[in-house]
C-alpha cells in the first residue's frame, strides 16, 4: 500500500519528468509526511501496547526496543536533511537528483517496513524468553506455591495478547490443556523423577505452542508437511527465524542501497569544499559493510544470533551515527581550515609588504 501511494504521489506531481519544477515539489513533501506519520502511528500503537498490557519484567526490553526505532527514524530524517541541496543544480545534476528519489524512496519503505518485521520479531524473542525465565522461576529458591507459579505462568501467556483466530486455535487448545495437567505434575526436579519428565516435556510443549501462537498472529505459518509436534521449542523457534530469513536480507540490501543512494546524494550536494571525498568514500565503506551481512544467511547459525538480538535493530542506527560522526569531523576541519586563512588574510592586510 506504502510503494502504491509512493508511486502515485512521484507520478501525480512530477509526470514523470525529469526536471524539478516548483508545483513538483509537494509531491516529495507530500511522500515525507506520508512515510513519517506511517512510523509514527506505528511507533505510538506499539508504545500504547507497550504501557498497557506487557508485563513489569519485559517493559523495558520493549522500550528499548521504541527507542532503538524511533532513533533509527530521527537519523534517517537528519542524514537526508543534510544532503539537501543548497545551491542551484545544473542541468544534469538536477535530472539525476530527481530520478534518484524513487530508488531511494522505494529502499527506504523497504528499510522501515524490514526493521518493523525484525521488531516484532525480537519482541517474540523476548516474550519467549521471559515465558522461559517465568518458567524456571517456579523451581528457584525459596520455591513459589505451584498454584502460585502456574498462576503466574497463565498470565505471562495472556499478557502477550496472541491473537488466536489467526490460525492458532488448534495452539489455544493446547496450551489450554498443558495449563490444567500442570497442577498434577511435579513442577520442579525431585523424587519424582519420572512425573518431573513427563512435566518437562509437557513444559517444552507449551513453550512450543505459544512460539507457534506468536508467529501465526503475525501471519506466519509453516508448511502443511511440517510436523511441529516433533520438533522441541529451540527447534521451532530457529524453523520460524529460518522463514523469515528473506527479511533478514532485504532489510539489509535496502540499507546497504539507503547508504549508496546517500553518497550519491552528497557527490551532487557537495557539502563539504574540501576533503568531500572523504564523506562519499566512507559512505561507499558501510554501504559494502552492510552488504557484506547478507552473507550471514549462507551460515544461518550467525544470522539466527544476529535476528534474536537488540543488535540487528542499531546496527543501521550506528552505521548512520557514524557517517554524523565523520561529517562532523569534516565540518570541524573546514571551520578551522577557514578560521585560519582569515587570520592569514588579515595579518596581511594589517602588515603589507613595503618594496
Amino acid at each position: 500500500m506504502q510503494l502504491a501511494a509512493m508511486v502515485g504521489f512521484a507520478s501525480a506531481g512530477t509526470r514523470f519528468t525529469t526536471r524539478i519544477r516548483d508545483e513538483n515539489v509537494w509531491a516529495f513533501q507530500s511522500l515525507s509526511l506520508f512515510l513519517g506519520g506511517s512510523r509514527i502511528l506505528l511507533a505510538l500503537q506499539y508504545t500504547v501496547n507497550n504501557i498497557v498490557f506487557v508485563r513489569k519484567p519485559m517493559k523495558s526490553a520493549a522500550k528499548g526496543v521504541s527507542i532503538i526505532a524511533a532513533t533509527l527514524f530521527y537519523f534517517l530524517w537528519q542524514a537526508y536533511y543534510d544532503l539537501s541541496p543548497t545551491s542551484i543544480f545544473d542541468k544534469y545534476s538536477q535530472q539525476v537528483w530527481a530520478q534518484l528519489h524513487f530508488p531511494f524512496h522505494v529502499a527506504l519503505v523497504l528499510l522501515l517496513e524490514g526493521s518493523q518485521i525484525l521488531a516484532l520479531t525480537l519482541d517474540i524473542t523476548l516474550k519467549l524468553t521471559y515465558l522461559k525465565e517465568t518458567i524456571m522461576f517456579a523451581c528457584e529458591e525459596p520455591r513459589p506455591r505451584p498454584g502460585m507459579a502456574i498462576g503466574l505462568l497463565r498470565n505471562t501467556i495472556e499478557d502477550m495478547e496472541i491473537n488466536y483466530n489467526r490460525g492458532a486455535i488448534k495452539e489455544k487448545m493446547a496450551i489450554d490443556a498443558i495449563l490444567r495437567d500442570l497442577p498434577n505434575l511435579p513442577l520442579c526436579p525431585g523424587e519424582k523423577v519420572i512425573g518431573f519428565s513427563i512435566t518437562n516435556n509437557r513444559l517444552n510443549d507449551l513453550v512450543g505452542n505459544v512460539t507457534a501462537a506468536l508467529f501465526s498472529s503475525m501471519g506466519i505459518m509453516p508448511s502443511e508437511e511440517t510436523n511441529i509436534g516433533q520438533l522441541t521449542s529451540s527447534q521451532l523457534l530457529r524453523m520460524y527465524m529460518e522463514m523469515l530469513g528473506f527479511v533478514y536480507v532485504y532489510f539489509f540490501v535496502a540499507a546497504s542501497l539507503v547508504m549508496f543512494l546517500f553518497a550519491a546524494f552528497a557527490m551532487l550536494t557537495r557539502r563539504h569544499t574540501s576533503c568531500a571525498s572523504i564523506g562519499i568514500a566512507a559512505r561507499i565503506i558501510l554501504g559494502v559493510f552492510l552488504m557484506s551481512l547478507v552473507s550471514f544467511v549462507r551460515q544461518f547459525a550467525l544470522a539466527y544470533a544476529f535476528m534474536t538480538s537488540p543488535t540487528i535493530l542499531y546496527a543501521f542506527t550506528f552505521v548512520i551515527l557514524t557517517v554524523f560522526g565523520i561529517d562532523r569531523l569534516l565540518d570541524l576541519y573546514e571551520s578551522q581550515k577557514k578560521t585560519k586563512m582569515n587570520l592569514t588574510e588579515a595579518g596581511k592586510r594589517m602588515h603589507p609588504d613595503t618594496c
